[in-house]
């Protein structure tokens, strides 16, 4: 039993986990959960959804393939942002007054 609503036995669990597709969608979701956790601590709502909206793009390129990451990239680069780097640029800045908090 598993939080008094799913009844499991070990051998169903354990196949779960070794499957290599489920392993990696398990880690992501993972990562994307401990990562919102963090942005629990902001009190301003317009930073929370900015710094939420972030994280999704950032989460959503970093485990995409390697195709969607290279559209993202041409992308920008048709919107004139013509730096080479792979990291993900933030589509809205910070206000000053957050900034100084």
């Amino acid at each position: 039993m598993w939080r008094s609503a799913v009844l499991l036995d070990q051998a169903q669990v354990r196949g779960v986990y070794d499957n290599p597709d489920v392993s990696k969608r398990l880690a992501s979701w993972l990562s994307l959960s401990v990562s919102i956790s963090a942005l629990l601590s902001l009190d301003r709502p317009d930073e929370y959804i900015a710094a939420l909206a972030q994280l999704m793009e950032e989460w959503e390129f970093h485990y995409a393939n390697g195709a969607v990451q290279l559209m993202k990239r041409i992308g920008s680069k048709m919107q004139g942002d013509d730096d080479n780097s792979t990291e993900v640029k933030p589509r809205c800045e910070p206000r000053s007054s957050a900034l100084s908090q």
